[in-house]
């Protein structure tokens, strides 16, 4: 295919081509509103050369830091998370798209903010990034099945731990340094356990979490420890399914959350 003037797409001479033309063919305000065009495009052409990744020998490393050093200097937990399996990459942070309207999104802040109204016995406050998204019709009958599921696992009888000035630890916000990045989130509960412990419980209202140790249950537990929370080790971390009654739990000493959030550093930098 050829380009202007007959010119290979790509050509070294095809902006002195360009130039020319504009000069000689255009009238002035004409030519300067087609200089600002081309300088767009030149914008966006160098922007889609940076995120083509590596093409040649040895640029894989390269690539992937140019990649983390772009990132926004704040993320979410869950976006945190995301990147790091590959859920998401770079580029849908950088330069976010609008969100159709999601049925399941919106039911799992309508369940997260009915959470803790139970525990505070007040409106709840959505998750900062459900708040963004565009507003979508419930199904109600879905709801309330969450709602029982709730209810049945016998999360509504547990007893949640508090916080020195007497908060229940209930959409706990947190704000994590990571490395070089800021990671912010909540914790949606942590309960007191029977033997004096206690136990963070992250409830999904879809899909089971695949993810390595560098999850958001890992995040949680070392935010709980900055977060000056005196608990007996190893803490317990439980992810709830609502959907299905299910539940998937482990144990974490504080080095062992410490541990993955240096991971997660190393990884982001």
């Amino acid at each position: 295919m050829s380009g202007f003037g007959g010119m290979p797409p790509g050509s070294g001479h095809l902006d002195d081509t360009l130039s020319a033309y504009l000069d000689d063919e255009l009238a002035p305000a004409a030519r300067r509103e087609a200089e600002e065009l081309l300088a767009g495009h030149r914008s966006v052409a160098a922007a889609l050369g940076r995120d083509r990744g590596p093409t040649g020998p040895g640029e894989g490393d390269r690539g992937g830091q140019a990649a983390a050093a772009r990132l926004p200097g704040s993320l979410s937990a869950t976006q945190a998370v995301g990147l790091l399996a590959e859920r998401i990459g770079p580029a849908e942070l950088l330069r976010p798209l609008p969100r159709r309207p999601s049925e399941p999104a919106r039911i799992g802040v309508e369940i997260h903010r009915w959470i803790e109204e139970q525990a505070r016995r007040l409106t709840g406050l959505a998750d900062e990034e459900g708040l963004d998204a565009p507003s979508a019709p419930l199904e109600p009958s879905r709801v309330e099945v969450l709602k029982e599921q709730f209810r049945r696992m016998g999360f509504a009888e547990r007893r949640l731990a508090q916080l020195d000035s007497g908060e229940p630890m209930a959409e706990l916000p947190f704000i994590l340094k990571v490395g070089r990045r800021v990671i912010r989130g909540r914790i949606d509960a942590v309960y007191q356990t029977g033997d004096g412990g206690l136990e963070i419980v992250d409830f999904k209202t879809g899909r089971h979490v695949d993810d390595d140790d560098l999850d958001q249950l890992a995040v949680y537990a070392a935010a709980l420890g900055k977060l000056g929370v005196e608990f007996e080790e190893p803490l317990k971390v439980t992810y709830c399914y609502l959907a299905d009654g299910s539940q998937d739990s482990r144990t974490l000493t504080r080095a062992e959350s410490d541990a993955a959030l240096s991971a997660m550093a190393s990884r982001l930098q």
